[in-house]
């Protein structure tokens, strides 16, 4: 006996084992289009390997913009790999959205082992005319100090030395553009205005000839007029002051003749007296820009504009106009508005000019930047000062680091976008060291490529940026799907610890992404305190995201940006911050976490605070409002509030825009961190949703309970949908459900789309959390027929691949198949003899990725008279044509057997003649292996032609008790029917399925009544017909159908969708674990007794 227990205890493990491995989807086919009803991990910032859009460390000394746009070049001083190559050379062929530092490797491969050893790029220069003609300033084989010079025809391909004589430091380099060659000159600085220039035509390769002029060389231009004027213009210290110069070029000697424009009376850069403009051994950096029409043999055209920085040694530094030799001090500078460079766009008579500082803001990560659009007009120029600056000077110091971002501007070629490198540095100097600052950086300084299109009034970081992603924290598409943000935290530690904004507008989304926001999630002083999670929020009368809210959790920092996130203003709530829901563009709910909730409206200028109210929950989780960006069809002024789990109740609501609060006094079924959502059509059910680590919950305010119990509404009790942790909700405009909850089969928590589980496609290993949050959110949906775009976070630490966003786009929301034959009642021929259908070709249009189908077959156009249900089925077998391009289904002529590609068949009873039939399709699943259904397709009827049959049948019963169609029938029905004349005997049959091939009974009783003795299984639909045997038989009746009554069912499991995958497993492993406890029992019992 004692191995008889241990065997059946052994058995039901086994059982419970294999069925925990049972697949419960079909195996993955071959995918056509990738995205589709599948899971698509998207790029994400720092995601994509040699895209180099995150860096660090990593600074960005010096750029070159290219004349097509697209081509554009970057110098990363401190970071060299001198064992490799790498880090040191940047290139984009894309306008900055991904480089390369494979052309960085090539020159590096160029050098001998000597000058790997010392490997550094200093500076570059491109050809205005050729983007793929560069020149870069490197080390030598004796120096990693600015001595050499490279040259590339073919864009960092090829590199050839240019064997640069030079002994001092390279301070400056510029290319020409093309007379039929290209020169390349470079100015030294010694430190003490011994520096000269040096020219190299491109075509003598390595003969560079020095050009006859002494000084150190702090800035240096080819005229745009070269072909024409011939003329190089700089700037150069000496030990009386700072000078401005342009010699004329000999293109065929290549020499240049310093006095033919200004003789030896020079300008120099200064409004004040002779003298006053710093010398070699005060200034430190200068910058030199040129119009376009720019010519230096013409007085006329003759105008420069200069930027020098001598850190205050002066007071006669920054920004200056000079026309021919008259000087304007644009912009002075002072010991904390150091000018880094300019750049110029425009003519002599007009343009626009763009400033960098030197020095940048450790505790904000931002590096000033300063336009005029009237340099010339205005006396004392315009000056704006961008609102949200690029971003630098940051780091790992613990915000006491050197504080240089060092900006370095620049303009495309046609003037339509700003760009910006920042990079980190110790303290400039001037003199001899002046290099050696650069070869220090900082890392997690927040530098980076940066660009603004709109005039360096807000500038998004794009690439090479240096700082860190610990964690994406939140998503907020747009409800058109036409951008997604992203906030991301970074777990460092004070300055080296800023978090970020993301916003992707790009086709795909995650092809191109910009930083739109870089700041601390704290609301103290310096980064200090800060929570590391961030929330953000779309207004809901903006479907393209145009506003949007952040919000650190756990502090007062709250902005808004009226701008897809280009500009960002503070809003100050009276306290901590738990959720916020943003109305519209002038309304925003701010809840804390104990209860209370803040109103404000945006006044045009301001967003003013209405008084603060308790909700009556003691404790706040979550808010949001029925009028979303998603549910349009909502009114505004309906707020719900979710709470902990620990306060007084768990959900309360506003009809008043949040002048007083209504508790729902049922507590939730389970209690936690409750999130809650409207449905999309709460102006007329006024249904909340409500998830939490137990389940997911509805309650309507208008019926005070449960709308959604079965098989009646349940007044003042919540009724339940979903059972287990449930960690995401987002609900779309048609009403379809999108949410992450537990698997039963996986005991994971899996992504569901419309109640099925859907992980085409999904990395098993992603995390969707333990705790609701709004990192799944949906987009798209809000005109029939339009997709839905399911996203989420997996809540893994960002590395990527792991920890980055999920896509899921359903095309199957909205409408089913489409039957296209036959249809509007078309005749159907009859076969004469029989008096049955011949045979019948439904036809369909299929929809997106589909694959297994329900077709249903009735005499009645509700379907309440089934007489085929193909594919019907919970689980399958569905239905799956041969032709998934043009899905057909044959039914026989006279009925019988229909059989689909896997070989699975179904019956199909006779179809009489002179009868309508109507017919629908559903989707059950699709090629990805999901079970994603569809809505029913319209109905469609047909008409099976009237015959003249060779036999007249004689006429069946006809149904009584049951009635055909009848709810609620009892488990023990009783049957009747019409007796027939002279009839003595009856055959009764019973089915599970309308073509009565699923027999439940068949007997034969000598009345016209049967009494069924066992009970039929609940909530099941059964069929029935009777026909007479002795002493002449009949035809048999119709076939009618009845549905049981449903057992007292689980809150929540709607009778439109069945008991849910989880539900079904869960019931099987709850009965396997009793039947394995019971047989512990027994065995221990056994033992004892033994």
């Amino acid at each position: 006996m004692r191995t008889r227990h241990l065997t059946v205890f052994g058995f039901l493990a086994i059982v419970a084992i294999t069925a925990s491995m049972l697949p419960i989807t079909n195996p993955e086919p071959v995918l056509a289009d990738p995205g589709v009803l599948r899971w698509t991990r998207i790029d994400t910032p720092g995601a994509v390997p040699g895209k180099n859009d995150i860096v660090s460390p990593s600074e960005v000394n010096r750029i070159a913009i290219g004349s097509d746009g697209k081509t554009f070049y970057a110098v990363d001083i401190p970071n060299s790999d001198n064992t490799t190559g790498n880090k040191a050379l940047y290139k984009s062929t894309d306008s900055g959205v991904s480089w390369s530092d494979e052309l960085s490797n090539h020159l590096y491969q160029a050098m001998t082992p000597a000058e790997q050893g010392n490997f550094r790029v200093w500076n570059i220069a491109i050809a205005p005319d050729d983007v793929n003609f560069v020149a870069v300033v490197t080390n030598n084989s004796t120096n990693y100090l600015p001595r050499n010079v490279w040259v590339s025809t073919n864009g960092g391909v090829e590199w050839e030395n240019s064997s640069c004589p030079a002994t001092d430091n390279i301070s400056v380099i510029d290319v020409s553009m093309s007379y039929g060659s290209h020169d390349i000159a470079i100015g030294t600085r010694t430190g003490g205005g011994g520096g000269t220039i040096w020219v190299l035509k491109a075509t003598d390769h390595t003969n560079w000839i020095a050009q006859g002029l002494t000084g150190d060389i702090m800035a240096l231009k080819f005229s745009p007029s070269y072909v024409s004027d011939a003329t190089i213009a700089i700037v150069y210290s000496n030990a009386t002051g700072t000078y401005l110069n342009a010699g004329v070029h000999d293109l065929d000697a290549n020499t240049t003749d310093w006095t033919t424009i200004y003789g030896v009376s020079l300008p120099e850069i200064t409004t004040a007296a002779t003298g006053t403009s710093p010398t070699t051994a005060q200034i430190i950096t200068a910058d030199l820009e040129l119009p376009s029409d720019f010519s230096g043999q013409a007085l006329s055209l003759r105008r420069y504009y200069i930027s020098t920085d001598d850190a205050g040694a002066t007071g006669n530094a920054g920004i200056y106009r000079f026309d021919d030799t008259v000087g304007y001090w644009l912009m002075p500078a002072t010991t904390t508005k150091r000018i880094s460079s300019i750049a110029y766009h425009g003519t002599y008579a007009s343009g626009k000019l763009l400033a960098g500082e030197v020095l940048g803001d450790p505790c904000s990560a931002t590096v000033i930047t300063w336009f005029t659009d009237v340099p010339i007009t205005c006396p004392i120029p315009c000056w704006y000062r961008a609102p949200k600056p690029p971003t630098g000077a940051a780091g790992t110091d613990n915000c006491t680091g050197s504080g240089y971002g060092n900006a370095q501007v620049a303009w495309s070629s046609d003037g339509s976008v700003a760009y910006v490198a920042t990079a980190s540095s110790a303290a400039l100097v001037a003199g001899a060291n002046w290099p050696n600052p650069y070869l220090t950086g900082e890392d997690l300084d927040e530098s980076a490529f940066s660009l603004s299109y709109n005039n360096g009034e807000t500038w998004n970081q794009l690439a090479l940026i240096d700082t860190r992603i610990s964690q994406l924290t939140d998503i907020a598409p747009a409800p058109d799907c036409s951008n997604v943000y992203l906030a991301s935290s970074n777990n460092g530690t004070g300055c080296s610890g800023f978090d970020s904004v993301w916003r992707s507008q790009s086709s795909p989304i995650g092809f191109i992404w910009e930083r739109v926001l870089c700041l601390t999630t704290t609301d103290q002083a310096c980064a200090t305190g800060q929570t590391d999670t961030a929330i953000l929020r779309l207004a809901g009368d903006k479907a393209d995201g145009q506003i949007a809210f952040w919000a650190a959790t756990g502090t007062r920092k709250v902005m808004w940006s009226p701008d897809f996130g280009d500009y960002w203003i503070n809003i100050t709530p009276r306290f901590n911050v738990q959720d916020v829901a943003a109305e519209d563009s002038n309304t925003l709910y701010i809840l804390s976490a104990t209860g209370w909730v803040q109103k404000l409206t945006y006044s045009g200028t301001g967003w003013v605070s209405d008084a603060s109210l308790p909700t009556g929950l003691n404790t706040g989780y979550s808010i949001a409002t029925a009028y979303t960006g998603l549910t349009p069809d909502n009114d505004k002024g309906h707020i719900i509030v979710g709470g902990t789990g620990t306060g007084n109740f768990d959900v309360a609501y506003s009809t008043n825009g949040g002048a007083t609060f209504t508790p729902i006094t049922t507590l939730l079924p389970s209690r936690g961190n409750t999130l809650v959502v409207a449905h999309s059509g709460y102006k007329s059910n006024g249904e909340i949703f409500a998830i939490n680590p137990g389940g997911m919950y509805e309650w309507s305010t208008y019926y005070g309970g449960g709308a959604w119990a079965w098989p009646q509404p349940r007044e003042g009790e919540w009724s339940q949908q979903g059972w287990g942790s449930h960690t995401g909700l987002a609900i779309s405009r048609n009403g379809s459900f999108y949410f992450s909850a537990l698997s039963w089969s996986t005991w994971t928590i899996v992504p569901y789309v419309r109640w099925s589980e859907a992980t085409a496609g999904l990395d098993p290993t992603t995390n969707l959390g333990t705790q609701p949050t709004t990192r799944l959110r949906i987009c798209g949906g809000l005109e029939s027929g339009e997709p839905i775009t399911m996203w989420f976070i997996d809540q893994r630490p960002y590395n990527p691949p792991a920890g980055g966003v999920w896509c899921y786009l359903d095309t199957l929301s909205w409408v089913g198949p489409v039957p296209t034959s036959p249809v509007s009642q078309a005749l159907v021929d009859c076969d004469p003899v029989t008096g049955r259908a011949s045979e019948i070709n439904l036809k369909w249009q299929p929809r997106s990725l589909s694959r297994g189908y329900r077709i249903q077959i009735a005499k009645d156009e509700d379907f309440t008279m089934v007489v085929a249900d193909i594919g019907g089925a919970w689980a399958g077998p569905f239905y799956t044509p041969p032709d998934l391009d043009a899905p057909a289904l044959i039914i026989p002529p006279g009925g019988g057997n229909v059989t689909d590609s896997n070989g699975n068949t179904w019956a199909v009873p006779a179809l009489e003649a002179d009868h309508t039939y109507y017919w629908r399709i559903t989707v059950q699943d699709v090629a990805t292996g999901d079970a994603i259904k569809s809505p029913l397709s319209w109905r469609e009827s047909f008409v099976v032609k009237t015959s003249l049959p060779v036999r007249v049948p004689s006429i069946g019963p006809l149904i009584s008790r049951p009635a055909n169609g009848a709810g609620n029938v009892p488990r023990q029905p009783a049957f009747s029917w019409s007796t027939m004349s002279g009839a003595t005997e009856y055959e009764f049959a019973l089915a599970r399925d309308a073509s009565m091939t699923d027999v439940v009974v068949k007997a034969l009783i000598p009345t016209s009544a049967y009494e069924f003795k066992d009970e039929l299984e609940p909530g099941k639909t059964y069929f029935w017909k009777v026909r007479a045997t002795e002493p002449v038989p009949s035809d048999w009746s119709a076939v009618a159908n009845f549905a049981v009554v449903e057992e007292p069912r689980l809150a929540g499991v709607s009778p439109t969708k069945g008991l849910p995958i989880a539900t079904m497993w869960a019931l099987l492993i709850v009965a396997i674990g009793v039947m394995l406890d019971i047989g512990l029992l027994i065995l221990i019992l056994r033992r004892q007794s033994a």
